[in-house]
């Protein structure tokens, strides 16, 4: 889901992009609309999660989260695009390491919670 997020963000729709583009609009209602937007995928995407499983719950979190994150990534704000794009990058390199069979121990089940904890922790201490 997450990564999928990321890859939308690389292409995001045309609407977005005139909206996100368009200096006319004020900063305020540019962010109000990508906000709707993101507001709108991410309720649709959870309307196919089972009610109380753990994709609902997921969307919940991410529809607080996703408006902010996506202002950050697509917007024009000077302080919150650094910052989106250092958790992205960690993002995307701790799921590397927890995908790649030379860095995470598969072989049992206590070496690979031993090695996603590390992994995980490490990238919490580096976006803390």
């Amino acid at each position: 889901c997450l990564l999928d997020s990321f890859d939308d963000l690389d292409m995001p729709p045309a609407a977005v992009t005139s909206v996100l583009g368009n200096s006319w609009i004020s900063q305020g209602l540019r962010k109000s609309m990508l906000s709707t937007a993101v507001w709108g995928m991410i309720s649709s995407k959870s309307k196919k999660a089972a009610p109380d499983g753990f994709l609902s719950r997921f969307y919940k979190i991410m529809g607080e989260l996703s408006p902010s994150l996506a202002w950050g990534f697509l917007g024009d704000d000077a302080l919150l695009q650094p910052i989106c794009a250092m958790i992205r990058s960690d993002l995307e390199a701790s799921l590397t390491t927890v995908f790649d069979e030379l860095q995470t121990d598969y072989s049992t089940l206590d070496s690979l919670a031993e090695d996603l904890y590390k992994t995980l922790r490490s990238s919490s201490n580096r976006l803390t």
